[in-house]
């Protein structure tokens, strides 16, 4: 794709999820990047709540008998993991 100036149309469709989508450029905005150490107690506090959850969560799973007690587990995990910022 080409770097698109405010206004201006995407050169050709973008399919995604079995869908098409037509780019438009509506507004350029600056944007500042944290820094790294800004940020890595951030980051920090997310990995470790997301490493206890799996584990949390493996212990859970690990405990259902049937494979559609699995799934149903595996799936509330997804969802929790979502509800909290985080991606499994």
């Amino acid at each position: 794709m080409t770097k698109l100036k405010q206004g201006m149309l995407g050169a050709e469709a973008i399919e995604a999820d079995s869908r098409w989508y037509v780019v438009q450029m509506d507004d350029v905005r600056a944007t500042a990047v944290p820094d790294y150490e800004s940020v890595k107690p951030m980051l920090r506090r997310k990995l470790e709540a997301r490493e206890r959850a799996a584990e949390s969560l493996a212990k859970i799973c690990s405990r259902r008998q049937r494979w559609s007690e699995y799934a149903d587990c595996e799936l509330r995990a997804m969802l929790s993991f979502e509800l909290v910022g985080l991606s499994p």
